[in-house]
């Protein structure tokens, strides 16, 4: 049997100081993709890759590799036959070649030309592997790196050890060692304080286990299994409600070698201040997660210790217990001091926050978010004052202390503040809502006040940005207005609002002291479209046809929540009832495209039968859309007409030779083109 035919196991493992928990994810995708790419260069085939990461370590177990590669001849192509005998002479040196004669001749589309052939032998793979590996570690994309060791090898963290292995059976492979200036060992090492010693691996199967032994979870899997479980366990047993937080949980599974999950306390003098305070405290600073009372108050948390304590974790308990509350402590600070200031001191002080160079100070945002708001507020249904109240107060705790501790609280935090001091219920709503929705599963703000200052703030956003010409290219868009414009549509749809995109569009541009009115409707055709191309991303995410996206939004005063609601019914029209209404339509358009000369009139004497049936059922169609207020019933109507204008044009020339018939006949296209466009632009529809 050669040694391509027989299979060897590989473990290979890149050990070294703690890797960033946000970065483990990532870095085992891109070393799977590395590893299986490198191989693939060598024409090995592989049967598995599995990808393991922790703190420590980056490893991969590579099942079915073969031990040789497969000999293969490499061919180049060298100068044409009759060239200069420098040119020549590089060839064959480049080939590793001393004569011509060693070179072929054959004839090409473009003439003779010179080829070189060399055979390459296959290479052992305990050998090949270590290269592949050295190759990939120098030049892995991590987000940041430092040097580590004594050579030029950059890496996430200090990179101590280097083990590759091979297997072939039960009989392992002499594996050289590589060129870094770092550990290549053939053993690993086992939980910092449980088992610090080496850790000897047998057999490639036996990694896990033998990492398990030594309290190392290698599988992330495995660990967040394990977290999860004891979260869930603890809470039971306490009567608790964890407070789930997925990207916590991703978040501790790298933190942790061998996690073990403990409850605490808190406090009871730190239980009174604001759940979303005491979650973000602990997530922020401890990693810890939330649980809740029957109530829903915030009385206890989770750890998760990476060590297996001797005493139930009693120690390691009260160590972080006291540890929280020194953080709770700044955190009741900044809340009792907060809340000793009015907001309108707090607001006091945004012209002295810079929001853009050529936009002004945060003041100034906050005054045309107010007439933004103020001037959408009949649409959405709100009291003016009280939309202006929401807008001026809602960035006052942006200068709080406690937003500048945890920038994740803005308009949370101004909502207790206005709470505390009286404001109105809906106000506070407003507040607490601003930045509402976050992103395509995030609630969305319902009551009148938020809804007015929910739309207020990003549309100052959208138009500030465009009257100072800065707006999102490619793939930059570093002030998200595509996020801004994508919430203003998510706002519209939730509510059902029937107000048009260019009326939004307009009002929050000529709140903007920097635009020239000579620039607005250039400005407002602009943004509008801008939108437009964000509601086409969200119905290609609904799997929505693209055309019917352009019909129902091709004019710039489309009303999106009507255009969201019609969207689903026109897609669903088009495949059934509606199948063959497309191409009639298309074709009365372009017949009064390519009319050069014809006159609308109003006397239809002396019509066929053909015409005088598509002419009754126009008019029929015409009176039942008058009636209707459904989308759906009016698709159906307009479906009604697939008979007689198919008969039409089946039975009569439009183009007539006599002037009357044909002005006639082209009367009867207008009247088709006129009722279509009443229910979406069919000219965008495929068919």
């Amino acid at each position: 049997m050669s040694g391509v035919d027989v299979m060897t196991d590989a473990l290979i493992e890149l050990f070294g100081e703690e890797i960033p928990a946000r970065m483990q994810e990532n870095a085992a995708r891109n070393f799977q993709k590395l590893l299986a790419s490198a191989l693939a260069e060598h024409d090995v085939a592989i049967g598995s890759i599995n990808v393991f990461h922790s703190p420590r370590r980056l490893a991969a177990m590579v099942k079915g590799l073969p031990r040789n590669t497969k000999e293969k001849t490499e061919e180049r192509r060298g100068p044409r036959v009759g060239a200069p005998d420098k040119a020549l002479e590089g060839f064959l040196k480049s080939a590793g070649l001393a004569r011509v004669e060693d070179l072929e001749i054959r004839a090409t589309e473009k003439g003779d030309f010179y080829f070189a052939s060399r055979l390459q032998q296959g290479r052992d793979m305990a050998s090949l592997l270590p290269e592949i590996i050295d190759d990939l570690v120098a030049q892995f994309p991590w987000p940041v790196t430092m040097r580590s060791g004594e050579g030029d090898l950059r890496w996430v963290r200090p990179l101590h050890n280097i083990m590759v292995r091979v297997w072939d059976d039960d009989q392992e492979l002499e594996t050289p060692k590589g060129r870094h200036h770092v550990g290549y060992a053939k053993a690993t090492k086992g939980h910092r304080v449980h088992a610090p010693g080496d850790v000897q691996i047998g057999h490639v199967d036996q990694y896990v286990d033998a990492l398990r032994d030594a309290f190392v979870m290698i599988d992330h899997e495995e660990r967040r299994r394990v977290i999860s479980e004891g979260l869930k366990t603890l809470a039971d047993a306490a009567y608790l409600q964890l407070v789930a937080d997925e990207e916590l949980l991703t978040e501790v599974v790298g933190l942790a070698e061998w996690p073990v999950v403990l409850l605490g306390n808190i406090a009871n003098k730190f239980q009174q201040l604001p759940p979303e305070v005491l979650a973000t405290s602990m997530r922020s600073h401890q990693k810890y997660f939330s649980l809740a009372n029957q109530e829903g108050a915030i009385t206890h948390f989770a750890l998760v210790a990476n060590i297996a304590p001797s005493d139930d974790g009693h120690e390691v308990r009260r160590g972080n217990e006291r540890v929280l509350s020194a953080r709770l402590a700044d955190a009741d600070y900044f809340y009792q001091s907060d809340l000793s200031t009015r907001l309108e001191e707090f607001t006091s002080k945004l012209g002295s926050v810079t929001f853009h160079a050529k936009l002004g100070n945060l003041a100034d945002r906050v005054a045309r978010v107010m007439a933004i708001a103020d001037a959408l507020a009949s649409e959405v249904g709100a009291g003016h004052l009280e939309a202006r109240r929401a807008a001026e107060l809602a960035k006052a705790d942006l200068v709080t202390g406690m937003v500048g501790e945890f920038p994740e609280l803005q308009g949370i935090m101004g909502a207790y503040y206005a709470k505390a001091q009286g404001e109105d219920d809906a106000v506070i709503d407003a507040l607490r809502m601003q930045y509402k929705p976050t992103g395509p599963d995030d609630i969305v703000p319902t009551k009148a006040v938020a809804i007015a200052l929910g739309l207020a703030d990003r549309l100052d956003m959208l138009a500030g940005f465009w009257s100072i010409d800065e707006k999102p290219t490619g793939s930059k868009d570093p002030f998200a207005l595509r996020r801004a414009s994508l919430a203003i549509l998510r706002i519209l749809e939730a509510n059902k609002l029937k107000v048009s995109t260019q009326k939004l569009v307009r009002e929050a541009l000529a709140a903007q002291p920097n635009l020239r009115e000579n620039d607005l409707d250039d400005l407002c055709t602009d943004l509008v479209s801008f939108v437009r191309d964000r509601a086409k991303v969200m119905f290609r995410d609904r799997d929505i046809r693209h055309d019917v996206a352009d019909a129902l939004l091709a004019k710039d005063d489309f009303v999106f929540a009507d255009v969201a609601s019609n969207a689903p019914s026109l897609d669903r029209f088009l495949v059934h009832e509606g199948k063959g209404l497309v191409a009639p339509f298309k074709r009365a358009r372009n017949i009064l495209r390519q009319a050069e000369d014809y006159q609308n009139i109003h006397g239809f004497e002396g019509m066929e039968p053909a015409e005088e049936r598509l002419k009754t059922s126009l008019n029929r169609a015409g009176q039942e859309l008058e009636k209707s207020h459904d989308f759906t019933d009016k698709l159906t109507i307009l479906s009604g007409l697939i008979a007689p204008m198919n008969d039409f044009f089946d039975s009569v020339v439009v183009n007539h030779e006599q002037m009357a018939i044909r002005a006639r006949r082209l009367s009867l296209m207008v009247m088709v083109v006129e009722l279509f466009d009443k229910v979406a632009d069919f000219e965008a529809l495929e068919g």
